[in-house]
C-alpha cells in the first residue's frame, strides 16, 4: 500500500469518528471543534491530516471554518445533505428508535417524491419495462437477487418518469440499502410481501385509475412500515451483539 493509499485510509476513519461524534451531539451545535493540534495530538497524526479531515466535514454541512475563530459545528439536521444518511445511521448504531425514526422519514420522502412522479408515467409506454422487471421479482430466489431486481424495478419507474432529482434521490437510498448494515435485510427480509407489492403497484400503474395515486401509496407505506420496524429490530439485535445497551431516543 503506498503512502497516499496509507493517508487516505486515516482520514477515511478519522473522518467518520469525528462525523460520529457531530451526529451524536458529543460535539454539539454551535460549539468549536478542538483544536487542529489537540485532534493531532489526539489521534497521533499531523495537522495537514486533520485540515484535510476539517474540510471533509465542511463539505457535508457540519462545520464552518471561520478566520481566527476555530471551526463551528453546525447543526447536521439544518445543514447536512442526502451524503450524510449513511453516517447517521452509524451514528445511530446503538440508538434503534431514532435510527428507525430516521429510517422511517427517508422512506416517507420517497413515497412524496413517488406520488410527485406518478402523473409523469405513460402507463402504455411504460407497461413492457415494468413488466420484464416484475417478472425478474417474481423470480429472484434469493434475497441478493431480490433486491437486484427490486432497484432494476425503481430504476425502470424512474426511466419511464424522466426524472433527475428523483434518480439523484434513488442512487442515494440505494447507496444506503447496499452500504448500511441491516437496511437491505429491512427491504427484503419479507420476500412474499415485497413480490405481491410490486405487482399491485405496476397493476395500479397500468390500470391508470382514477384512485391510482392514492393506491401506490397506500401499497408502499405499507411495505415500507414492515420495513422500519425490521429495521429497528435489527439495529437493537446488533446493538446488544456488540455489548452495547439500546439507547434512548435523544431527540
Amino acid at each position: 500500500m503506498s503512502e497516499h493509499e496509507r493517508s487516505e485510509t486515516t482520514v477515511d476513519v478519522l473522518e467518520r469518528t469525528l462525523v460520529r461524534r457531530i451526529l451524536r451531539r458529543e460535539y454539539p451545535a454551535g460549539a468549536n471543534l478542538p483544536s487542529v493540534r489537540a485532534l493531532a495530538a489526539e489521534f497521533d497524526v499531523t495537522a495537514p491530516t486533520i485540515q484535510r479531515v476539517t474540510a471533509r466535514l465542511e463539505a457535508h454541512g457540519l462545520v464552518e471554518a471561520r478566520h481566527g475563530s476555530g471551526v463551528r459545528v453546525l447543526d447536521a439536521t439544518r445543514t447536512g445533505g442526502l451524503s450524510l444518511l449513511p453516517l447517521w445511521f452509524d451514528a445511530l448504531s446503538d440508538n434503534p428508535k431514532e435510527a428507525a425514526r430516521v429510517f422511517r422519514e427517508c422512506m416517507e420522502l420517497r413515497r412524496l417524491v413517488t406520488l410527485h412522479l406518478a402523473p409523469r408515467i405513460d402507463a402504455v409506454a411504460a407497461a413492457p419495462g415494468l413488466a420484464a422487471a416484475v417478472q425478474r421479482t417474481q423470480a429472484a430466489e434469493t434475497q441478493d437477487e431480490l433486491m437486484e431486481a427490486d432497484l432494476a424495478f425503481t430504476r425502470a419507474v424512474l426511466d419511464a418518469a424522466g426524472h433527475f432529482g428523483a434518480t439523484a434521490l434513488f442512487n442515494t437510498v440505494e447507496g444506503v440499502i447496499r452500504n448500511v448494515p441491516g437496511v437491505a435485510d429491512a427491504f427484503y427480509g419479507d420476500p412474499r410481501y415485497l413480490r405481491t407489492a410490486t405487482r399491485e403497484i405496476v397493476d395500479a400503474v397500468v390500470a391508470n385509475a382514477p384512485d391510482r395515486d392514492q393506491t401506490i401509496m397506500a401499497i408502499l407505506q405499507r411495505l415500507d412500515e414492515r420495513a422500519a420496524v425490521r429495521f429497528e429490530r435489527s439495529v437493537a439485535a446488533r446493538a446488544r451483539e456488540n455489548g452495547a445497551t439500546p439507547a434512548m431516543s435523544r431527540s
